[in-house]
């Protein structure tokens, strides 16, 4: 990963992203220029804050007590 001025515009972001996921991914690869290793793991950082997201989604109204064993 290097921080240099854009030559080139960054690449699109992959399919199926949510909006956190989107903008994760706007925000770094707009300031670094990224190999195909760290394109994938921000392709995997940008899918896990999405489904983090969703998660908390979730569980915003959900009780704080399981029943159970």
């Amino acid at each position: 990963m290097t921080e240099t001025p854009q030559t080139t515009p960054p690449p699109r972001s992959p399919a199926g992203l949510g909006p956190r996921g989107k903008r994760l991914w706007k925000a770094i690869s707009a300031d670094f220029e990224l190999g195909t290793t760290e394109t994938e793991v921000l392709t995997l950082a940008c899918r896990t804050l999405d489904r983090i997201t969703a998660l908390e989604d979730d569980l915003k109204d959900a009780s704080s007590i399981v029943l159970g064993s």
